[in-house]
């Protein structure tokens, strides 16, 4: 037997599709974390006519020039001023956030479970029964419907998700976990043919979050890229 430098057997390095796929996630994570600014950049030696918006007419500095003009420094100290508190902020509030919520999946507490169960039923209710956000400006059209139903169509997959994992658990003879102090015992004898079809409606119901939310990251990327809505 034969191991290279990298430490795998006869030197080979083969990596799972699953390193890819984050790799591919972190990838576009990164692109909608950092391209608002680089948009900025770029846009900002538009020529003189130009704007904040694609295409681009002509390369310039003046809009580095315009602000050293008398009366344009008034509001940078106050806007700066506003942009380090808010920043501090979110910092603060979002790492106490990041930090709480990864300790919980790290480490689960008693009921974090049901919790769990109740605010994914409590955020189906919430849309369901305020409705979907009206059209932006830009958003006419087929497009507007298709993000409309996408979205309902995810929040029906969840749904279904909520409902066949328990109902899945209990046709198999497996009781469901309350708080880690107690279960709740099945309510229904042992059924191999509907255990069977809960867990196709499973998967069938993961499968279809998993598209409805790769067209969601794709409309919310044609809002960025095309609408700038």
């Amino acid at each position: 037997m034969v191991v290279g430098s990298s430490g795998s057997v006869g030197g080979s390095d083969r990596r799972s599709w699953t390193f890819f796929a984050l790799l591919a996630l972190f990838c576009v994570y990164m692109a909608f974390l950092y391209g608002p600014m680089a948009v900025i950049y770029v846009l900002s030696f538009q020529g003189e006519n130009g704007g904040v918006t694609f295409p681009m007419t002509g390369f310039s500095l003046v809009w580095f020039a315009d602000i050293w003009l008398p009366g344009q420094m008034a509001n940078i100290p106050e806007s700066f001023n506003r942009s380090v508190t808010l920043a501090a902020t979110v910092s603060i509030l979002s790492t106490v956030m990041a930090v709480a919520a990864g300790l919980a999946f790290r480490r689960n507490f008693p009921g974090s479970a049901f919790i769990f169960y109740l605010a994914l039923w409590f955020r189906i209710y919430w849309r369901f029964r305020h409705g979907h956000p009206g059209p932006l400006p830009k958003q006419k059209g087929v497009f507007f419907y298709v993000g409309k139903y996408t979205h309902f169509s995810l929040l029906i997959a969840l749904a279904g998700m909520l409902i066949s994992g328990p109902v899945m658990a209990w046709s198999g003879g497996y009781p469901v976990r309350v708080f880690h102090l107690f279960a709740i015992p099945s309510p229904i004898s042992i059924n191999a043919g509907l255990f069977t079809v809960m867990h196709d409606a499973h998967v069938f119901f993961a499968t279809w979050l998993a598209i409805g939310a790769l067209a969601h990251i794709g409309g919310s990327a044609k809002h960025f890229f095309f609408d700038n809505d």
